[in-house]
């Protein structure tokens, strides 16, 4: 079951490309001048952090390729490699859980009985955790909320998927994308 109005593993998805350009690890650093005493040290660690930040980006931006392509697990295979190296990346996180989703969800629309199958329940698990992984790293990351709600809602955990796109949406007003998803959801359930 997914929501209303959402193609099945859209790769184009709005929240997916805001999390992309609007999230980076530039955004959240404090002024590092208070940690260091002088400015050899903060020369040193910010080419160690530059470089980290440009492996990262390229392992993201090689998962991608890879969902463009259609090459789902090959995707998620580069995903969990870049979130266990950089695990304290909400975004490289992030990744897993939806490209855990994207080859979940291409799945369980053709079986109803996901749940009885291990390698569907398995998707669910990982990117369900993945996603509660990235929030608890970054609790206004709502990307992840967004997922969040997607799989609740499609394991028919409606209240919960509210609440998650709910929150995303406080978090992010601007995502025309969920809020008609929610609307048409609510819509659907107090019939």
């Amino acid at each position: 079951m997914m929501p209303p109005g959402w193609e099945e593993a859209e790769e184009d998805d709005e929240w997916l490309e805001e999390s992309e350009n609007g999230f980076s690890n530039d955004g959240f650093k404090e002024d590092q001048d208070d940690y260091y005493e002088d400015e050899e040290d903060l020369a040193d660690d910010s080419d160690i952090e530059s470089d980290e930040e440009d492996e990262l980006e390229e392992l993201i931006d090689e998962g991608e390729a890879l969902i463009e392509e259609g090459l789902y697990q090959e995707a998620l295979d580069t995903f969990r490699e870049a979130a266990e190296r950089y695990n304290e990346s909400a975004e490289a996180v992030f990744h897993v859980g939806h490209t855990a989703m994207l080859l979940f969800s291409d799945s369980a629309t053709d079986n109803p009985s996901w749940e009885e199958d291990d390698e569907l329940a398995s998707l669910f698990e990982e990117a369900l955790s993945a996603f509660d992984t990235a929030i608890s790293l970054d609790g206004e990351y709502y990307p992840a909320l967004n997922g969040q709600g997607t799989l609740h809602y499609a394991a028919g955990n409606i209240k919960l998927a509210f609440e998650a796109w709910e929150l995303s949406l406080e978090i992010e007003p601007d995502q025309e994308d969920i809020e008609a998803v929610l609307e048409e959801a609510r819509a659907q359930f107090e019939e």
